[in-house]
């Protein structure tokens, strides 16, 4: 039973980059490993990465601290996130309760709740439901959002009335993402009709989130709304979609997008690259601790520890293979 509950545990870890969370206990993984009669395992993308020097090490972890003080709220709340995947969320929740206690702002209160969660506090689970569910509120589709981040449904009817709000699209792709990604996966085809929508940018979403929800049967399709876009920053999302459904072409790809001249491009290139475990990338990301934009700094510090940590787990016990489903999905000009 206890091997049976463990391989559970694991099996979530594989699906997510969460830490698990069990009676508000945070639970190392090499734990659940030793638990587990069949093990759990990481597989990095292409090989293992090669183990980081301390001086990155240390800076990686000391860009992640600073960036939770930021002048820059959402640069903030990917510190956090960061600093949660890493190993210390106690940190986030002690820095953000605050924070939320004061905020009056619903898009960032949905930020906030949303790290806040993820760092163990499932009480703030209340917080993104309630802006969900008030129809007055400015955070309604930022609420779906991180519910979806955090795989959380939240309220299962509230979630489907919103899935069915054909007068909010992105309010309705976010319900209709977290309705799948929790296993409902009748919505699928109504999330496939936005490959078809009049809105680039909400095409582009469809793409980035069939490529995490869906399997390789939805590559065609994304390739074929891509050839038809001339936006640049659109052109990312679809591109990342194919990426998580291990599309080669695109994964080449990715390794240009470190390079763009947008910011949210390079931060959000980084993180995919820390999501996958590229390990081809590493030295890019270590440059790019040196970026000009904090977010970018911040967000290739946490790629950096988030591969290291995976490829020390497969290198101790072994790799099989398994799909990452952590997402972050924002405008490319646009916060978050």
């Amino acid at each position: 039973m206890v091997s049976f509950v463990y391989r559970h545990y694991c099996i979530m870890y594989l699906r997510s980059s969460q830490p698990i969370v069990i009676n508000n206990i945070i639970i190392p993984i090499f734990l659940l490993v030793l638990f587990s009669s069949s093990g759990c395992y990481f597989q990095s993308r292409q090989t293992m990465c090669k183990p980081l020097e301390q001086s990155i090490y240390s800076r990686c972890k000391q860009i992640l601290i600073e960036g939770l003080k930021s002048d820059s709220f959402w640069a903030c709340m990917h510190a956090a996130e960061g600093l949660t995947q890493t190993g210390d969320p106690n940190i986030v929740i002690q820095s953000l309760s605050t924070m939320l206690a004061t905020e009056g702002d619903d898009q960032k209160r949905c930020g906030l709740a949303r790290e806040i969660l993820r760092a163990g506090d499932e009480s703030k689970i209340s917080v993104l439901v309630e802006i969900l569910s008030n129809r007055e509120s400015n955070g309604r589709t930022h609420a779906a959002e991180n519910l979806f981040k955090v795989q959380r449904i939240g309220d299962l009817e509230l979630m489907i009335e919103c899935a069915n709000d054909t007068h909010n699209p992105s309010l309705q792709l976010w319900a209709l993402a977290n309705l799948i990604k929790s296993d409902h996966m009748e919505y699928l085809p109504m999330l496939r009709q936005f490959l078809n929508s009049q809105s680039t940018f909400e095409r582009a979403m469809a793409a980035y989130l069939l490529g995490q929800l869906g399997d390789k049967n939805e590559i065609d399709r994304i390739k074929e709304g891509a050839e038809q876009t001339a936006d640049l920053d659109a052109l990312f999302f679809y591109n990342a979609g194919v990426i998580y459904l291990k599309d080669s072409d695109a994964t080449e790809k990715l390794k240009t997008y470190l390079d763009d001249e947008n910011k949210t491009i390079r931060a959000l290139s980084a993180y995919t690259v820390g999501s996958l475990v590229i390990c081809s990338c590493q030295q890019k990301l270590i440059t790019l601790l040196d970026d000009r934009e904090e977010d970018v700094r911040i967000r290739s510090a946490h790629a950096l520890l988030s591969m290291y940590n995976r490829s020390t787990i497969a290198g101790r016990f072994g790799a099989v293979g398994g799909k990452d489903l952590s997402v972050d999905c924002t405008r490319a000009n646009i916060q978050p």
